[in-house]
């Protein structure tokens, strides 16, 4: 029932009044200066009077009554203290004098109105009590959900039960009952906070349904969850028309469904059962570091970007069958990210392809079913670090596919970093790679291992921009790597270095030109571009490019060891002439592809044209110094004559290089 205030309630406070007016002169004596002024609470609520109505009519919560004594501005805000256990009923307007409501179900739906002024508030309740029935409306839901709610099932006709006006966000559990329709005015959304948790359980023939108030594709925003309860779940439901806009925290994704992901944690879903469709955007959007506890049996149509993105770390959580129809602008998963889980996965082969939109880096154990076929986009790579491995083993009848999403674009390729025993590429097809250098590498190719060891047979390498593989050292890869596959189409050469493929491989002895004395038929290096005893450079010539027997310049190692370096360098810069030049010997020990150069003699010129107080002719600091190297058979462009490539790699991966026929 509705509270009143009593006669002695408003005898106790005249008489409290009184009290403090009567101590005024008492306090005026004890303070020398200053009054004190004593604040009092005066707001008194009113709630008004408790109702009995019918289901579904609509309830209006008047507070006009409410009031301060001291005659200054208050505020209001009304909320649920309890419900029928069944209700899903909300409240419109709940921080303003009047507010509404539909109840859903019989029974007491007890509320209270809270005013406040500062630190002051006053609260006062109100009973409705619902009986009997009433012809039912769909109901509005215009406020945030911030108690238990649970959506009931009004109609069992097409008439939508409820209808979402602005974006709602959920901070409670918010459940819906199977058959549930709710749809949702243009771009308008459901977001589900991180207290907050959506499970919307319908059944095979009594779905939920979610869907804007206008039938056409990307027509409202969508549901964000961004919370990881292990409640969030969707079974026997059917998202359509989402994706119209993005949400704040997820700029540029649209979608019917979105994890958010907040690069320091993720949001849960279990999916099940469920049609995503007609979306703006992806069908379903997993953010980086969210999860899916259940990926099963869904139906993806009509998405205007990829039928779904799923993180690599996650991808071992779909099924076969999902459907993706050709109608979704990608049928297919797009995915990509760090894959480190804690323990080894399987990533299965899907009723339609991946696409791999960003690199994937796996960093723990990933087997790959046959018969799956990865679509890679340009410049994109997977690359095996730290502890993990990839073992791609398809069959004669389900090979594994690696290859572009284009003829005319190129991926970066196939990188494996690791020492496991279990890096395995069979009965695969790795097409269309080699598009840039893959980390720590100097080559680009379709497959490269730096530190790494990996077993490759019955595969096939085609169509690249570098080499078919690259690796650091032979005893990475198989030793019958170049009978046990195929190749085609390579710039470079099918296999590097070329001891792999090439059994007259040169050693490193031998006379290596610079490029400069390649492109000039210059085949030998000239010994007399340095004499130390008259210290004439070049024979005598003006510069490093007039020589008069126009040798070369480049390396010189003899069988013995000892080594003549030579180089001449062109530094000219706005317009002014000016080169460096070298000359260097020692002596060089060579050791599983990797060079010791012990320098005894080095002296260097540099000459400027524009600014000869700059120029230097001296001789410098001698010191030892390790590079690795590759030899290479390569290809001249125009003539197609091959000759063999020299490769010194710096301690920071940066290269040159020598050249013979």
């Amino acid at each position: 029932m509705k509270k009143t205030n009593s006669l002695l309630s408003h005898y106790l406070k005249f008489f409290i009044l009184a009290l403090i007016l009567s101590t005024v002169g008492f306090v005026s004596c004890i303070e020398d200066e200053d009054d004190i002024e004593v604040a009092v609470n005066g707001l008194i609520a009113n709630a008004g009077f408790d109702q009995s109505v019918a289901v579904y009519s609509t309830v209006t919560l008047d507070g006009s009554e409410s009031y301060d004594e001291n005659e200054g501005n208050f505020s209001y805000y009304w909320a649920f203290i309890s419900k029928p256990s069944q209700s899903g009923s909300t409240l419109n307007n709940h921080q303003s004098m009047t507010s509404e409501f539909i109840p859903d179900q019989e029974g007491v739906f007890t509320l209270t109105l809270t005013i406040s002024q500062a630190s002051f508030t006053a609260r006062d309740t109100v009973s409705i009590t619902t009986t009997g029935t009433n012809e039912p409306s769909t109901v509005v839901i215009d406020q945030d959900i911030a108690t238990p709610t649970i959506l009931a099932n009004i109609f069992d006709d097409e008439t939508p039960d409820y209808m979402v006006t602005r974006d709602i966000h959920v901070s409670t559990q918010l459940t819906i009952e199977p058959g549930v329709k709710v749809v949702f005015a243009e771009n308008k959304g459901l977001i589900i906070g991180g207290n907050g948790s959506l499970k919307a359980i319908g059944e095979s023939e009594n779905k939920v349904l979610f869907i804007g108030t206008e039938p056409s594709n990307n027509f409202w925003k969508g549901i964000l969850i961004a919370s990881n309860s292990e409640h969030n779940e969707f079974k026997h439901a059917e998202v359509r028309g989402g994706g119209s806009s993005d949400f704040p925290t997820m700029p540029g994704i649209t979608a019917n469904v979105i994890l958010e992901d907040d690069y320091m944690s993720g949001s849960a879903l279990k999916l099940s059962h469920t049609r995503l469709t007609h979306s703006g955007g992806y069908g379903l959007f997993v953010g980086g570091q969210s999860y899916l506890n259940e990926f099963r049996t869904l139906i993806f149509e009509e998405n205007a970007k990829s039928a779904a993105y799923i993180p690599a770390h996650q991808l071992h959580m779909v099924d076969f069958d999902t459907d993706f129809y050709e109608s979704n602008g990608y049928r297919g998963i797009e995915t990509g990210g760090v894959i480190d889980n804690s323990t080894p996965v399987r990533i299965p082969k899907i009723n339609a392809q991946y696409l791999v939109s960003n690199d994937i880096i796996i960093k723990s154990g990933v087997e790959i079913a046959p018969g799956s076929y990865f679509m890679m986009k340009e410049g994109v790579s997977i690359q095996v670090v730290d502890q993990g491995y990839f073992n791609a083993v398809g069959t004669a009848e389900e090979k594994i596919t690696l290859t572009s999403t284009s003829t005319n674009q190129h991926w970066d390729g196939i990188l494996i970093d690791t020492n496991h025993e279990l890096n395995k590429i069979h009965f695969c097809e790795v097409n269309y790679a080699g598009k840039e250098l893959l980390p720590g590498m100097s080559n680009t190719a379709n497959l490269a291992t730096n530190l790494g060891l990996i077993s490759v047979k019955n595969s096939y390498f085609s169509n690249g921009l570098g080499y078919g593989i690259v690796v650091s050292n032979k005893v990475s890869i198989n030793a019958d790597v170049s009978e046990k596959n195929e190749f085609f189409n390579f710039p470079l050469g099918y296999l590097f270095p070329s001891s792999l493929y090439y059994p007259d491989l040169p050693a490193l002895a031998g006379e290596w030109v610079d490029e400069w004395s390649l492109t000039n038929n210059h085949f030998s290096v000239d010994r007399s571009v340095y004499d130390k005893t008259s210290g004439v450079w070049f024979n005598g010539a003006d510069g490093p490019w007039t020589m008069q027997d126009q040798g070369g310049y480049g390396l010189v190692i003899s069988e013995d060891g000892n080594y003549l370096w030579t180089a001449a360098i062109n530094t000219s810069n706005s317009g002014c002439p000016s080169y460096n030049a070298e000359y260097m010997t020692g002596k060089a020990i060579v050791v599983d592809e990797k060079a010791t150069f012990e320098l005894t003699y080095w002296r260097s010129k540099f000459v400027s044209e524009c600014d000869p107080t700059q120029n230097v002719d001296e001789s410098v600091d001698t010191y030892t110094y390790e590079l690795r190297y590759e030899i290479n058979k390569v290809y001249d462009t125009w003539s197609g004559e091959p000759f063999w490539k020299l490769t010194f790699f710096n301690p920071d991966n940066s290269t040159f290089s020598y050249y013979k026929k």
